[in-house]
């Protein structure tokens, strides 16, 4: 697993020297101390859950929580160009440099973050008990029998299911992208979201890395690559 994480660290700082090195605006990376076994039992019984066994071996051994983000220049137009809100960087492909519905967001971007759980497993239960209570309509389904470790600014969820295995999770009803499986377990989507340079993780620009014949998120590819290489520039 330390191999693993250092993985992880090389991926978030080269992500963040490309950001600086381009003049982007940037959120500093910070990685929180770790939390206690006891912490996290202590959050399980208030909640009533169990959080999957890698979730909680990197929380007690590696980091409570991690926190970064950056945002593309607008000002000349790029073929590739992002910008960031709640969480990292949001992707669109096609050039001409303009941002169609940017929401802004108030809150710290990161990609975990120990301190933000209780607040999403209400928030997530507030989207069940409003919205989403059926738990055998095609649509509601996807919401039940989860557990929520990301916020996106829009109100989309990422969730941990039973197998916890992580699962994007749409309040606006897209059916393509709501309830897709995103990579089997925690590692491997911080594995593969951190080699992408942690971009997104709004639909439209998660769908770019998306391999619906696999039913996961890819860090391979010609998209994989041009995106990469663009960076690289």
């Amino acid at each position: 697993m330390i191999e693993k994480w250092n993985q992880w660290k090389n991926s978030w700082e080269w992500i963040m020297s490309v950001a600086t090195r381009k003049g982007w605006w940037t959120y500093p990376l910070s990685i929180n101390p770790t939390i206690t076994v006891d912490e996290l039992e202590a959050l399980e019984k208030r909640l009533g859950v169990k959080y999957p066994k890698e979730f909680r071996h990197v929380l007690t051994h590696f980091g409570a929580a991690v926190k970064m983000g950056w945002s593309i220049d607008l000002s000349t137009p790029q073929e590739v160009f992002c910008f960031a809100s709640l969480n990292n960087a949001y992707i669109s492909w096609g050039g001409g440099g303009k941002i169609a519905g940017f929401e802004t967001c108030d809150k710290t971007p990161y990609l975990w973050d120990f301190n933000r759980l209780e607040e999403l497993y209400h928030i997530w239960r507030d989207w069940i008990l409003n919205c989403y209570n059926d738990p055998v309509d095609p649509y509601d389904c996807h919401y039940h029998n989860k557990l929520p470790f990301i916020e996106i600014c829009n109100g989309d969820l990422i969730v941990f299911d039973t197998e916890g295995r992580v699962v994007f999770l749409c309040h606006d009803g897209d059916v393509d992208f709501h309830g897709v499986r995103l990579a089997d377990d925690f590692c491997e989507f911080i594995s593969i979201w951190s080699r992408l340079g942690c971009a997104g993780p709004e639909i439209e620009d998660l769908k770019i890395f998306y391999d619906f014949s696999e039913k996961r998120l890819a860090a391979s590819g010609e998209r994989f690559d041009a995106w990469v290489e663009w960076l690289n520039g």
